[in-house]
């Protein structure tokens, strides 16, 4: 999973990484494009670098019943619509991401 980041607003935006040196490198080019003729653009302050410890993930997801358990107005028993093409429903909340160590 990529959760290392450079956010460079001037080169780039936003850039993830899934290593800390692939970042740390990329951070390092990001510096240099704001020195120019040996004087430095303020800009260069703008950059930041870090590890991401949340994101948007799924929460109560459900998956779709089968159809003989959909009515024929396309709701399930729990009164959930499943009127459309989808295979499941779901909400998002921010969460702590997974990194693998645990």
């Amino acid at each position: 999973m990529k959760n290392f980041f450079v956010y460079d607003p001037g080169f780039g935006g936003m850039m993830l990484f899934e290593t800390e040196q692939e970042r740390d490198a990329s951070a390092d080019e990001s510096v240099k494009h704001y020195l120019e003729d040996d004087e430095w653009d303020e800009a260069v302050t703008h950059i930041r670098v870090g590890v991401i410890t949340h994101a948007p993930q799924q929460v109560d997801y459900k998956k779709r019943p089968l159809d003989c358990d959909i009515d024929d107005e396309g709701f399930d028993d729990e009164g959930l619509s499943w009127n459309g093409d989808y295979e499941y429903v779901c909400n998002y909340a921010i969460l702590p991401v997974n990194d693998g160590s645990g």
